[in-house]
């Protein structure tokens, strides 16, 4: 039910691609043209790897929303996301989305969207978080807007203030007066609400 199908790259592009070009989007129209290249390059290679890393499905729905998750609380805190939280993070998820199939039956183009979606937000809060951990960050990102990108796309995807959302290696808790339905998550699958503000530029080196 969450599998999104296969997602072939043909000459260094992927069949269907309107989800790379949603996310090249969120960069200057000068520099869409490579950060589309860039993004189906991380998207295929997180798919070609992502299962012997961390023993979770490629292009099943639930690991785009982990991956998003995961790279939303590596912005807001500023720190790595651990890797022995992953498989819980995606397992919990699975579960979660499962609730509601009729959010998901037949529609494989929204379940592949919001997957690549997912994976590529996610991927990039990940690789700022790393670059500014090295003192490497883009061009106007520091560590509070980061944190503030980062919260965005927590409380966007789970409907609660990120100080409200504990992770840990038995996945995530909503704290006490947090409140969650598995139906709001499934209907927030594909969150670029608050990616489409993230003040990012690819570098080059």
């Amino acid at each position: 039910m969450l599998y999104t199908g296969a997602q072939p790259v043909v000459q260094g592009e992927f069949l269907e691609d309107s989800a790379v070009r949603k996310l090249a989007g969120m960069f200057p129209p000068a520099q869409r043209k490579q950060n589309e290249a860039l993004f189906t390059q991380i998207i295929s290679s997180f798919n070609d790897n992502v299962e012997r890393l961390y023993k979770v499905p490629p292009e099943n729905l639930a690991t785009g929303v982990g991956a998003l998750l995961a790279g939303g609380w590596s912005a807001y805190h500023n720190k790595p996301f651990p890797d022995g939280w992953v498989r819980p993070l995606v397992m919990q998820l699975g579960d979660l989305l499962r609730q509601k199939p009729e959010l998901f039956e037949g529609k494989t183009t929204y379940k592949r969207e919001s997957y690549q979606m997912g994976v590529g937000v996610g991927m990039l809060l990940l690789t700022a978080q790393s670059e500014l951990a090295k003192g490497q960050a883009a061009p106007g990102m520091d560590a509070a807007g980061l944190k503030a990108v980062g919260g965005q796309v927590l409380q966007a995807v789970l409907g609660a203030r990120p100080e409200r959302i504990e992770f840990s290696s038995s996945a995530f808790a909503f704290a006490e007066g947090a409140l969650f339905a598995s139906e709001f998550i499934a209907s927030r699958a594909c969150c670029t609400s608050a990616s489409s503000r993230f003040g990012y530029e690819s570098r080059s080196d």
